[in-house]
């Protein structure tokens, strides 16, 4: 099963640019980054989500990490690299659904932020989960 775990570093956080661990895993194979730009990886996993679904392989450059990001379709479902370690997610809707509900938690997370508080990454992980929970039954900290 998927999963996507994002912990936030508690010492000098800072809203615009929050960082923390992400944990990606497939239940075998585990890709876990420390001390990452968490807005980053998301919108990264975002980004390569949508040329997935449009049939296509990406490679994602994260300006502050080492290696990028390559997400591949491979038989309805898809395959996700990171330095060493490849994942397999059976579904692509597995993935968005799991996807949605780490921006949620991360939306979550920073609930004192500001909704004036207006980067890029943010507003990209904003809207993509305000679409999909349009779109499903998930709900949001401000829907409920």
């Amino acid at each position: 099963m998927l999963e996507i775990k994002l912990v936030f570093e508690a010492e000098e956080f800072d809203p615009e640019n929050p960082t923390g661990d992400i944990q990606i895993t497939d239940g075998t194979n585990t890709i876990w980054q420390e001390h990452v730009y968490l807005d980053s990886w998301l919108d990264a996993l975002i980004s390569g989500l949508k040329e997935v679904e449009a049939g296509r392989s990406v490679s994602v450059d994260l300006v502050e990490e080492p290696d990028p990001l390559v997400l591949q379709p491979e038989h309805g479902g898809m395959k996700l690299t990171y330095a060493e370690t490849t994942l397999y997610v059976n579904s692509i809707a597995d993935f968005r659904q799991t996807l949605t509900r780490a921006g949620i938690d991360f939306l979550d997370q920073l609930h004192t932020v500001d909704e004036a508080t207006d980067t890029e990454l943010l507003n990209t992980i904003r809207t993509f989960v305000k679409n999909e929970v349009a779109g499903s039954r998930l709900t949001t900290p401000e829907t409920g």
